[in-house]
């Protein structure tokens, strides 16, 4: 009997943290949630603009969002053919993909990571980062200072450094885009490779 109870217990505990190590970021026409374990933050939003970019080996949609706080927050979901896959962190992919010359991880979980990036402009950019499995990176990105500070707060996240507080924020569909995917970057850097089968993720 005590066997079978240390296998219960051992059961439940796997399930209570592959729960807390469950992320997501999606987009579903009306709100813009994030969730992390069991904490969902949602913003309402008006969808404004969308585009998709085909790379052959990287499938790229972009949808620009206006908050009812009246920025615009950027949703991308970047997903492989399914015979490739990302190599590289994380990190190392945003860093590439917004030409960041300086990156900073205020909070990390196994499968999402928040960002503060300086740009080539100098500009501060807030970016939240989600990979669950190799073949697909969502980003939502352009949070005010307060906004940053709602999510933290809701994360109860122990951020490894003092956000800063002077960042950019979206204010129309002509600027709203701040990544840089291209080609090159997909191909010859390259940020996507043929899938290794072995490869544990």
């Amino acid at each position: 009997m005590s066997k079978l109870k240390v296998l219960l217990f051992s059961i439940v505990a796997l399930f209570v943290l592959e729960g807390c190590n469950n992320a997501d970021i999606n987009y579903n026409g009306r709100l813009l949630t994030m969730q992390v374990g069991n904490t969902a933050i949602t913003f309402n939003g008006r969808l404004l603009t969308q585009k998709n970019i085909n790379f052959r080996t990287l499938f790229l949609s972009q949808k620009a969002i206006q908050t009812n706080e009246g920025n615009i927050i950027v949703y991308e979901n970047a997903k492989t053919d399914i015979n490739y896959e990302f190599q590289f962190t994380l990190m190392r992919i945003t860093q590439i993909v917004f030409d960041a010359t300086r990156i900073r991880l205020l909070y990390t979980t196994p499968k999402l990571q928040i960002f503060q990036l300086q740009l080539t402009n100098g500009q501060i950019l807030n970016v939240i980062a989600q990979q669950s499995e190799s073949q697909q990176i969502k980003y939502m990105y352009g949070m005010s200072a307060k906004q940053l500070d709602r999510i933290l707060k809701k994360l109860q996240a122990d951020v490894r450094y003092t956000p800063y507080r002077n960042v950019l924020q979206l204010r129309n569909t002509f600027n709203a885009i701040q990544s840089r995917w291209t080609d090159w970057k997909v191909h010859f850097v390259p940020l996507v490779v043929p899938y290794q089968t072995f490869r544990y993720y």
